[in-house]
Order: structure tokens, then sequence, then C-alpha cells
């Protein structure tokens, strides 16, 4: 496991999530109509609140699944070749350098099997999970305005606990 800082918040990140993603957020959301999407040639699933979430355009083969929000979250499930035989660690660091580059991490976390990544870039908040399974990574990453965190940490929480190879 890797903290950036010391401090409350990223104790409290810490304490949800290995707590097993108990807090799932407002009822609202929590009590929302959750669907699953499923990519059967990729070997992943993930459930999303389809009552906050539309998907878009749906995806060629081996492109990624976009959902978004009118409130400006957006959210992505998608899979990629590990070609280079990338550790998750690394995967990881690359993401951030590329996808977030001038942004602050706030956690960090590697396990066996998946990382965890949440840091905000500008106004935009920013969690995702990476599984490495069967020589892929299998990506789960929503964006959200900083100013809708507390509406939507929940979720992303949830998102990410079911966020799964298949």
């Amino acid at each position: 496991m890797r903290l950036h800082g010391v401090g409350l918040k990223n104790m409290k990140w810490l304490g949800l999530l290995a707590a097993g993603f108990c807090l799932y957020g407002p009822a609202a959301l929590a009590a929302g109509n959750w669907q699953t999407y499923r990519d059967p040639a990729q070997h992943f699933s993930g459930c999303y609140p389809a009552d906050v979430f539309t998907t878009q355009d749906p995806p060629q083969a081996g492109e990624p699944e976009n959902f978004s929000a009118p409130d400006g979250a957006r959210v992505t499930m998608y899979a990629t070749a590990d070609q280079a035989g990338e550790t998750l660690a690394a995967e990881m660091q690359d993401q951030e350098a590329n996808e977030f580059s001038g942004g602050k991490p706030v956690f960090q976390m590697v396990r066996h099997g998946f990382y965890l990544f949440v840091g905000f870039t500008g106004g935009t908040e920013v969690y995702e999970k990476a599984i490495l399974s069967g020589g892929t990574f299998k990506t789960f990453r929503i964006t959200y305005p900083r100013a809708l965190q507390r509406r939507y940490d929940p979720v992303a929480k949830r998102m990410a606990s079911c966020f799964l190879p298949e």
C-alpha cells in the first residue's frame, strides 16, 4: 500500500476501502436503479446507477463503454492487453502520468490483482480501479466535478466494489 501524504482524508479513504465499501451513499442512490454492464468479450462486469448514468453509443469491439450524467460525471469501463508485461504498480504510475498530469493523488493502493487510484486534477475528481486478469488490464474510471464529491464518492466506491473480472 502506498499513501501520498498523511492526513485524515487518506485515513478516511483507507477506512472506507478496508471496510469493503460498505457505505454506498445517499439513500436515493443506494436504492436507485442499479444495472450491471457486462463485456463478455473482455471478461469483466460492473454496476452503475442507470437512473444517473446513461450509456453513450454502443462501443465497437475492443472500445471502451462510456456512460455520462447530465451534471458532467462520466464513467468509462474498458480492457487493454498488457503487452509490455507491466505490473499493476507500473500501470498505475503510467495512468497517473498520462491521464492525470498536473493532478494530485489523494489515495493509491496496489493489492494482489488490482489497484485503486483516487485524485483530482483541476476541478475534476478521479476514481480508478484496474484489475490485471488473464494478461489484460480491466479498468473502471469515474470522473466528476469536485463540487459534487459528496454525491459521487459513495457511487464511485460502490461501482469499484462491483467491478470484477468474469
